[in-house]
């Protein structure tokens, strides 16, 4: 008599569960890192378009509140914000980006007319237009940046090309070289600007 098989035994399903386990697991670790991956390409390229921002401002030569006896950014509804002095739409000597590894500002990038009598090429209190984060979350953060003065790099464009400079200095650096790092994981992404050509990129 030959006997029918109906089912699979207990042996066959133990060993479909692992496989469908461990198959499971490997797509579900890719998935998490797959996404950390999108978060710092993400942080990389707001980062980018900061940049381009102040470029863009500098270019097109933005004008910007300034108080005419301080030199500093006002708000025209707040009079105290220029007490001495009339605030005033005024083109400022150019405009930049301020980012720092120091701890507390590693994750942020700030915006900045450059306002003062002479223009130093440098972020002075009072110059900001802008504070915005790299990223949505706190897992990105500036790791690295080439050249600094101390944990600070400035990234200034002084209209009309706009000519940039990198800490007051439009000579030495060709490139400025910003490195995010994947807080956990440790992957890194890099934002380069070249001073000559003006091209703001992702690697």
């Amino acid at each position: 008599m030959v006997r029918c098989r109906r089912g699979f035994t207990l042996v066959e399903m133990l060993v479909s569960m692992a496989i469908f386990a461990i198959v499971t697991g490997f797509t579900v670790a890719n998935f998490r890192r797959g996404g950390q991956g999108d978060e710092l390409r993400l942080a990389a390229e707001n980062l980018a378009s900061s940049i381009r921002r102040a470029q863009t401002f500098a270019i097109a030569g933005e004008s910007q509140f300034i108080c005419s006896s301080t030199k500093l950014i006002c708000d025209p509804a707040v009079g105290a914000s220029c007490v001495a002095g009339t605030c005033s739409r005024t083109v400022p000597n150019g405009y930049g980006i301020r980012l720092s590894t120091a701890a507390g500002e590693e994750r942020k990038a700030v915006l900045f007319a450059d306002t003062g009598m002479t223009g130093n090429r440098r972020y002075d209190a009072g110059e900001m237009i802008s504070s915005r984060g790299i990223s949505p979350t706190p897992l990105v953060k500036i790791s690295f940046l080439a050249p600094s003065s101390g944990t600070d790099l400035d990234i200034v464009f002084v209209p009309p090309k706009p000519r940039i400079y990198f800490n007051d200095n439009a000579t030495t650096d060709a490139v400025a070289v910003i490195t995010l790092q994947q807080i956990g994981t440790g992957l890194t992404k890099l934002v380069k600007v070249n001073r000559v050509s003006g091209q703001v990129g992702v690697e």
